[in-house]
């Protein structure tokens, strides 16, 4: 069983009802949230609530839910940033936030993700003109072939030449064979032949 303190627990300042309250929640389990007048008393309730829920779970062999386990490349990324703008930047930025009746922070963020979800978008884009390019070009040299005849002879007589070349160290291996073989023959031939030649010879006496 997992610590509460291992689950992501936050902590904020909130307005309700215009009351300032201390709320706790826990991003693993979005069913608790906890209110008090002070940061430390809202942290020391939601911990209670994960350690009371986990009981429960037990006790009714539930799967309680395990902490988030973040990865080493974001493990620098509080998700927490600290922006400087020029005045002029930030008093536009606080009108567009109004405008669309959002929070600063909500305008910012949503500006941030679109620009990112772009040039993802972008470098997509670029890919896709890269295999346009590579395909104009591939269709370009086909038509090029398909209408000059010098290409097509110079072509065939490449083909023709690699062919000619094959088929030539094939009958030279078969050569070699042949003369190896007929050179390996011969000394029993010839053997023969004197056999031959001394029993006429014998029998002739």
């Amino acid at each position: 069983m997992h610590k509460a303190e291992e689950y992501t627990v936050s902590v904020r300042l909130e307005i309700i009802e215009d009351e300032n309250y201390f709320v706790g929640r826990v991003a693993e389990l979005p069913d608790v949230e906890e209110y008090a007048d002070s940061a430390e008393e809202a942290m020391s309730l939601v911990l209670d609530s994960i350690r009371t829920t986990q009981r429960v779970f037990a006790e009714e062999g539930r799967e309680f839910p395990t902490p988030l386990v973040f990865d080493r490349e974001s493990k620098n990324a509080s998700g927490r940033v600290t922006l400087r703008l020029r005045k002029s930047t930030h008093y536009k930025a606080v009108v567009e936030a109004e405008s669309e009746g959002v929070s600063l922070n909500s305008y910012l963020s949503s500006l941030i993700e679109s620009n990112i979800a772009l040039a993802g978008f972008s470098e997509a884009t670029n890919k896709l003109n890269f295999v346009q390019q590579n395909i104009q070009k591939l269709t370009t040299l086909v038509e090029k072939i398909s209408t000059n005849s010098d290409m097509h002879l110079t072509i065939f007589s490449t083909l023709f030449r690699k062919t000619a070349f094959s088929m030539q160290s094939k009958v030279n291996y078969l050569l070699e064979d042949e003369i190896e073989y007929e050179s390996q023959s011969q000394p029993s031939f010839a053997r023969l032949n004197v056999s031959f030649m001394q029993g006429d010879k014998h029998v002739s006496c």
